[in-house]
C-alpha cells in the first residue's frame, strides 16, 4: 500500500515519519547513515533507552517510503497519548527541559551531540519525559559549540522563566511561537530582578543582547574553531543550564480550585462512596485508558493508574 508521509516530518533531511497499513515508521536516509551507526554502536542508544530517556525503536524490513534515499526503516514504540508544550504545566516543562539536558550530557559522553533541542521532541510516556526524535543525534564535531543551545533557551529556559517569575499563563506564548519564545521578548517581559540570577543573566538576557548585536551580520566560524570548545566545555554548558532550570520554581497563586482538595464540601462518607463507585466502574469496564477531566490533584486518577491503566489527568487550573 502507499506510504503516507507525516506532514510534520518534512524539514529534517536525515529522515522522516510515514504511515503504512496503520503503523508508524521512520525512514532513516542515507545522508544520516554515519550518525545513526554511531548512535547505535557507541552505546548511547542502549544507555538512553535503559534510562528511559529515549523512545525505543526496532529496525524492520518494511518497504521504504522513498527507496532512493532510504538507509534503514525503524518502527518506533507507539505512544498512548501525544501532548504539546503549551499544554503542559510548569513542572512538566521543567522535567522536559532537564530530560533534554540529560540526553545532551549522555550524548557528549559518547562522542555525540543533540542537533535539536525542541520541546516538541519530548513526550511523556508512563509519566516519564522521553526524547522521541531518534535522528536528533549527530557525531560531535570537534571544537564547535552546541548547535541547539539557542533553541533550548527559546523552547525551555525562556518560557520557564516567564512562568516562574511573571505568570504561568505566559506558557501560551509557545502556542504562537512554534520555534520557542524569542529571547528578546522574554528578556523584555522579565523584571529587573531576574538580571541578578546568574543563569538567566548569561543564558537569557546577555544571550538576547548578543542576538540583537549580531543580527544580520556574518560571524566568522574560523575564530570559533580556533578557540575550540572541548567536551569538558560542552558538559560545563549543560551544568550551567541545569542549574538555571533547577533554580526556577513556580509558586501557585490563589485560585478557585487550588485548595479544592482540602476544602471541598464532601463529607468523609460521601467521598469514600465516590471512591468506591469509581473502583466499581473501573473493575466493571476495564478500560484500556482513562482520561480524568477536571482531575484537580488526581485523587481519582490514581484509582485507575494504580490498576496499571494508562491515565491522563487534565485540569484547567494550573494551581491544581
Amino acid at each position: 500500500t502507499k506510504a503516507d508521509i507525516h506532514p510534520a516530518s518534512f524539514r529534517d533531511p536525515s529522515g522522516f515519519l510515514f504511515r503504512r497499513d496503520g503503523l508508524l515508521y521512520r525512514q532513516v536516509n542515507r545522508l544520516y547513515a554515519d550518525h545513526y551507526e554511531a548512535l547505535m554502536s557507541s552505546g548511547l542508544y542502549d544507555r538512553l533507552v535503559r534510562e528511559r530517556r529515549l523512545l525505543p525503536h526496532a529496525e524492520v524490513d518494511a518497504p521504504a517510503a522513498r527507496p532512493e534515499d532510504a538507509y534503514k526503516i525503524l518502527e518506533p514504540t507507539a505512544l498512548d497519548f501525544v501532548s504539546y508544550p503549551y499544554e503542559w504545566c510548569f513542572s512538566e516543562l521543567k522535567h522536559a527541559a532537564l530530560a533534554t539536558l540529560a540526553a545532551q550530557r549522555r550524548a557528549v559522553e559518547h562522542g555525540m551531540t543533540l542537533k535539536d533541542a525542541s520541546a516538541y521532541n519530548i513526550q511523556f510516556r508512563g509519566g516519564q519525559p522521553q526524547l522521541i526524535d531518534t535522528l536528533s543525534f549527530e557525531t560531535l564535531p570537534g571544537g564547535e559549540p552546541w548547535v541547539a543551545y539557542q533553541q533550548f533557551c527559546r523552547h525551555f529556559l525562556a518560557p520557564l522563566a516567564l512562568m516562574a517569575i511573571r505568570d504561568a499563563r505566559l506558557s501560551q506564548l509557545l502556542r504562537s511561537n512554534i520555534d520557542g519564545v524569542p529571547l528578546d521578548l522574554a528578556s523584555w517581559l522579565l523584571p529587573r530582578r531576574s538580571w541578578l540570577s546568574p543563569g538567566l543573566l548569561v543564558h537569557l538576557h546577555l544571550h538576547a543582547l548578543a542576538q540583537r548585536r549580531f543580527e544580520g551580520r556574518k560571524v566568522a566560524a574560523a575564530g570559533s574553531a580556533r578557540r575550540g570548545m572541548s567536551r569538558q566545555s560542552l558538559l560545563g554548558l549543560v551544568d550551567s543550564l541545569e542549574r538555571a532550570v533547577y533554580r526556577l520554581h513556580w509558586q501557585p497563586v490563589r485560585s478557585g480550585w487550588a485548595e479544592y482538595a482540602r476544602f471541598h464540601r464532601y463529607s468523609e462518607a460521601s467521598l469514600a462512596d465516590k471512591e468506591r463507585l469509581t473502583d466499581e466502574f473501573l473493575d466493571r469496564v476495564r478500560p484500556q485508558s482513562v482520561w480524568d477531566l477536571g482531575a484537580n490533584v488526581g485523587r481519582f486518577s490514581r484509582h485507575a493508574s494504580q490498576r496499571g491503566i494508562p491515565t491522563i489527568a487534565f485540569d484547567i487550573d494550573p494551581a491544581a
